[in-house]
């Protein structure tokens, strides 16, 4: 009787192992492919980032003003125009925010941030693409241009 069982529960183990390899392999594959996806659409974030303050840079009117409402109320525009961002802001080469699309305490010392001082080092874009900012409590999208205001 073992004679006959046994072969039936080996095939029956080696199935089972079998499943349990084809399976594991088929996550493998998927969670690969989910990879290069990700990856793919942080590509795709940073040279629209890019795109984006390249433009910017061809509107002095908003970056080098000095009405801080006035430039509020284009960075908030340009957020509702933008949705993949969550706010835009200008710093002043001494690293205080100017102003930000979301209304914000005038004064805020930015100048700490590794990303400031990256573009200011370099003078290029420095990203960093989520940051608990100090004035507020929520996680902000950021890239910061590589010219700092009234150089």
């Amino acid at each position: 009787m073992a004679l006959v069982v046994l072969p039936a529960l080996g095939l029956v183990l080696y199935g089972n192992f079998e499943q349990r390899r084809i399976e594991k392999d088929g996550v493998r594959r998927e969670a690969m492919v989910l990879s290069r996806l990700a990856a793919a659409s942080q590509q795709d974030y940073i040279k629209n980032t890019r795109q984006l303050l390249a433009t910017l840079t061809q509107f002095p009117f908003l970056l080098l003003s000095t009405n801080r409402d006035f430039s509020e109320v284009h960075l908030y525009n340009l957020r509702n125009l933008s949705p993949d961002y969550s706010n835009f802001g200008l710093i002043e080469a001494d690293g205080k925010l100017f102003c930000s699309a979301q209304r914000t305490n005038a004064g805020t010392y930015l100048g700490d941030r590794a990303y400031f001082k990256r573009a200011v080092q370099t003078r290029n874009f420095a990203p960093l693409f989520w940051a608990v900012q100090a004035f507020a409590d929520w996680a902000e999208s950021h890239s910061a241009p590589g010219l700092t205001r009234y150089e």
